[in-house]
Formats: structure tokens, sequence, C-alpha cells
């Protein structure tokens, strides 16, 4: 899915399993969840800025919009993605849908100035990167944000592989495959507080969510 040269039908279908991996496995509920309690005091009058780093077909930010739409709030978000298609894809999905604008940007070097939002996410990326690169992600996201950050992933152990291989067991193979390999290349709990603090996110903190995943979230004001 990385490859710029991926097959556009194969790209396709493989963030329409992640949208339903986010939706059913409670990725999207992670992320949600810990930004509304953030919003509850919010200024009705006053726009929310949010990024959402590798956005992915931007199901995520549509679900953020849902929530500001509930709670009274205007919500601006920038979907960044760094691969072209992918983009093309999350314009199909997101559709008419006002409120998120897309940009093609690189998670490690973010294109926006120091303060530009005020929450950066970022789910299910990650676990795609080295120690190095991961850092770089999460420090760029302290750098641009004014209020504070939430980085959904995937817990590496053999507890959270066996678990990922309960629930895929009647996917497709190739599906079956990536859920595998995406949980070998998890997180350990002490990896990812080194990676925040090093990335000056100390406020931040870690706790397990279901299906193998965890969240770093911290909100250094409102």
């Amino acid at each position: 899915m990385d490859d710029p040269q991926a097959d556009v039908g194969e790209l396709d279908k493989g963030l329409a399993f992640i949208r339903l991996v986010n939706r059913r496995l409670g990725g999207t509920r992670s992320v949600i969840s810990t930004l509304q309690p953030w919003l509850v005091p919010w200024p009705k009058d006053r726009p929310v800025g949010i990024l959402d780093v590798a956005t992915g077909s931007a199901d995520i930010p549509l679900a953020m919009l849902n929530m500001g739409h509930q709670m009274g709030l205007k919500l601006n978000i920038t979907a960044l993605d760094l691969h072209p298609v992918t983009l093309q894809l999350a314009a199909k999905h997101i559709g008419g849908h006002r409120g998120v604008q897309l940009l093609r940007g690189d998670a490690m070097r973010l294109p926006l100035a120091d303060g530009a939002v005020d929450f950066a996410t970022c789910s299910l990326f990650l676990h795609h990167l080295t120690t190095p690169q991961a850092l770089a992600v999460v420090r760029e996201m302290v750098r641009v944000t004014r209020c504070g950050l939430v980085v959904s992933d995937l817990v590496r152990s053999r507890w959270a592989l066996a678990t990922i291989s309960a629930m895929t067991i009647f996917s497709p193979r190739l599906h079956r495959h990536d859920a595998r390999v995406s949980v070998a290349k998890g997180w350990k709990r002490a990896e990812i507080l080194r990676i925040a603090d090093e990335a000056g996110a100390d406020f931040a903190r870690y706790r397990s969510a279901r299906y193998a995943r965890f969240v770093l979230a911290g909100c250094r004001k409102a």
C-alpha cells in the first residue's frame, strides 16, 4: 500500500479493509473518545483545527466531523497523506463533505508551521516505521499542535498476535497476512513511552485499548 505504483484497485480494497478495521475494532472509537472530553469546554464560536497524519481514506476525519456536529462545534480538519493515489481515493470517499481538506505531505516533515493546529491524530501508521522515523513523526505532531495529540496503533505481543489471528481467521488470505505482519511490527509500551519522551510529548499518557491496540494521548491545554 505504500508503493507509489500500487495497483489502484488493490489499494482501494486495502483502504476499505482499514475502514472496516477502524469501525469494528475500535480504531475510530479510540480517537474520538479521546478527543471528545477535551472539546467539551471548547468555545462554540472558536473553530477547532485538527491534523490527521497518514489519513488513508480519511474515514477517521469524517468521524471527527460527525462528532463536532453533534457537539455543536466547527472542525477544520487537514487530512494528510504522502501517497498521491491514496489521496485520490480519499477524495472519492469523503465526497462532498466540507470541513476536511486533503493535503499531500511527509509525516516526518509536516508542511505546517509551528502551532498551526489545535490537535493532531495518527492511527495505524507508526507500525510501518522504524524507531527513528516514528520519533520524527511524533516530534512533528508536537511541533505543529497548540493543544494535544492522539496516536493509536498496534501492540506487539504474543497475546496481540493470537487475538488478531483469531479475529481475521475468516478474512481474505492477504488481509490475514497483513494483519499478522502489522502486529509483529507493533510497539511495546516502553518503546512508545521512550519515543514520546524524546519527542517532547512527555505530557502524553499511554493506555491499552481493545483488540491489540494502544493509545498515546495528551492535552497540554484546551
